[in-house]
């Protein structure tokens, strides 16, 4: 299993002509992993742009239930859909040894516990009301507070932003999920580097 943690920012099928912009912004302010999102399949070339400003800056990247993407831009990792099978994953652990297999579990504590010998993460589900996924039962606090036995890190996800995050931090997460408050901030930098000074004083 890989060791992973930190500010998790997932691009969340924004088609902003100013994304690389926002995406280098908040690389500059601290985010450690990008989730290039893309359910269109069709901005290879995007991806591969993602990717050269992630390895200029250090950082990883990791690309939404797509494997064949995850191929053609040489991404770190990828991030499970929570229907994804799990004799599938394995399938695919044997293929990619070294890359980073995540899945969201949707608070699910059996969910969890089912998946994580075969994922170097999970995420929860939605922590608080987010802007992006507006429809969504808040549910995470259940399980944050009951991770007994779930030996893999944890991300917290979900309406996450500089004044809510302290009550994530007081549970034994390995970071935060961030989409709108990063993605759609007037100022993406610092939007990162706010929720990355919370983080570091956490250990993360």
């Amino acid at each position: 299993m890989k060791s992973i943690s930190g500010l998790y920012l997932v691009t969340y099928n924004y088609n902003k002509p100013n994304l690389l912009n926002i995406i280098e912004d908040s690389l500059n302010g601290g985010v450690d992993i990008v989730e290039y999102m893309d359910t269109s399949g069709k901005n290879i070339d995007y991806g591969k742009k993602i990717r050269k400003l992630c390895d200029d800056y250090g950082k990883k990247l990791t690309v939404f239930n797509d494997i064949s993407l995850m191929d053609n831009i040489n991404a770190d990792g990828i991030h499970f859909a929570s229907n994804t099978e799990i004799e599938k994953i394995r399938e695919y652990r044997s293929k990619y040894k070294n890359k980073i297999f995540g899945i969201s579990v949707h608070c699910s504590r059996e969910m969890a516990l089912k998946y994580q010998d075969y994922v170097d993460y999970i995420s929860t589900g939605l922590c608080f009301k987010s802007e992006s996924n507006k429809n969504a039962e808040i549910c995470c606090l259940d399980l944050l507070k009951n991770m007994d036995g779930i030996h893999v890190p944890v991300f917290a996800v979900g309406g996450i932003n500089d004044k809510n995050i302290d009550e994530i931090l007081r549970y034994p997460v390995s970071g935060v999920v961030v989409v709108s408050y990063i993605m759609n901030s007037s100022n993406p930098k610092m939007a990162a580097k706010k929720l990355k000074e919370k983080l570091k004083l956490a250990g993360l």
